[in-house]
């Protein structure tokens, strides 16, 4: 009798520890802030301060990291994800420089973070790494950022690197974000490309 109270017990424990997990992550990716996927190291921040402190405002971090994603870096047709549990490890990546969007979507958000607080203009930012099932079936990451400009309005902007990544080597135009007039980024998602958000991170 005493075991089996003793085994119901450790059960309902690991239930709760599990869903504890579950619901912390949950907060986290979608608070627009720190996160799993944004672990980095004392030098990961030096080498993104050093090069992307200069910048001003959320524009002009926008137009830098996009600048350097599509003359530096590219995309790699032959990553996979094991059991295709993503992951993200700025170090491995600035060395490689190259990857695939949710590698490109998750350096954009950890530029973001640490160079937030020295950008003008750009109160309560967030940035948020957004996973979709394209309308075609296939599945993607991109950005989306937000921040409250000096009269408190909300902000709201969508940047798709690996779409900019593409467009650039192929000598295309493109914008290097678009500005978000929709409610939610659910209905920006659906209305602009037929995507359908599956997670935040």
């Amino acid at each position: 009798m005493i075991k089996r109270i003793i085994s119901i017990t450790l059960s309902v424990a690991l239930v709760l520890s599990v869903c504890a997990t579950y619901a912390i992550t949950f907060a986290q990716n979608h608070s627009g802030g720190w996160s799993s996927i944004c672990s980095l190291t004392d030098e990961d921040v030096e080498w993104i301060n050093e090069r992307y402190l200069k910048c001003e405002t959320v524009e002009d971090l926008i137009y830098a990291v996009n600048k350097d994603i599509c003359t530096e870096y590219s995309y790699d047709e032959d990553k996979h994800y094991f059991l295709g549990m993503q992951h993200f490890s700025f170090s491995d990546f600035i060395k490689s420089k190259k990857g695939l969007c949710f590698d490109f979507s998750c350096y954009l958000k950890s530029v973001f973070l640490v160079c937030a607080d020295n950008l003008k203009y750009s109160g309560d930012i967030k940035v948020y790494v957004c996973d979709v099932k394209l309308k075609s079936g296939g599945y993607h990451s991109y950005n989306f950022i937000s921040f409250k400009d000096p009269t408190g309005e909300e902000i709201k902007y969508y940047v798709d690197l690996t779409d900019n990544l593409y467009r650039h080597s192929n000598k295309e135009e493109y914008y290097v974000y678009y500005y978000i007039p929709e409610n939610t980024y659910q209905e920006f998602a659906s209305n602009m490309f037929g995507d359908k958000i599956r997670n935040f991170h």
